[in-house]
């Protein structure tokens, strides 16, 4: 289901700073850093295990900007891709794997919507998520992703811009706005009509 709540406060905030410091501080980073531990265990389970989709993934993400990142493309090319770059355009940023099965369900939907949005400045990017290069460049190709027409895969090799993103199992979508914003996100096999409906929103 499309998380339309907008944005959502994460429970247990940590203060930035305590005032007095010592002891005080200390605890304070025992439980960031503990807390930060059980996130990695969570994202490592789901991944690493290959298990389907979580309601969870990205869920905190919807009314803040999107997390910047740096990752090159799936050909091997050693082109680096930044997010960054493409701010000021709506974005369409789809996290998937060549062994996840809801992701071979919904790649035609995405290769159909970057066919009937990619003129009028939308853009598509595919992150390759725990996947030998074999694999993901077979995924492509089975579903002919149009990368020489400017669909852009890349490759997530160490899970930080999985992690940023609070993905805990695949596919999970977001879509940005032309701000930066992640508008909404969507977990599982998503739909055409869901996919079409949610690119015209971040279109304006």
């Amino acid at each position: 289901m499309v998380d339309a709540e907008g944005p959502r406060e994460a429970p247990g905030g940590t203060p930035e700073s305590v005032v007095g410091g010592g002891p005080n501080r200390a605890v304070v980073g025992a439980i960031a850093g503990f807390a930060f531990l059980v996130f990695i265990a969570i994202f490592s389970y789901g991944l690493l295990n290959r298990s389907a989709e979580t309601g969870a993934s990205g869920s905190e993400r919807p009314g803040d900007p999107a997390p910047d990142f740096s990752l090159a493309t799936l050909d091997g090319s050693g082109i680096i891709v930044n997010l960054s770059d493409h701010i000021g355009q709506p974005i369409v940023l789809n996290f998937w794997a060549s062994w996840c099965a809801p992701c071979r369900v919904e790649m035609p939907h995405f290769v159909n919507s970057f066919r009937a949005n990619h003129e009028a400045g939308v853009v598509f990017i595919g992150i390759d998520v725990q996947d030998s290069i074999a694999d993901a460049q077979g995924f492509a190709d089975e579903f002919e992703v149009p990368v020489d027409d400017g669909y852009i895969l890349v490759r997530d090799t160490t899970g930080r811009t999985t992690i940023a993103y609070g993905v805990a199992g695949l596919p999970a979508t977001f879509f940005i706005n032309t701000d930066g914003i992640v508008v909404r996100r969507w977990v599982g096999a998503i739909t055409a009509e869901i996919l079409e409906e949610t690119t015209a929103l971040i279109r304006g």
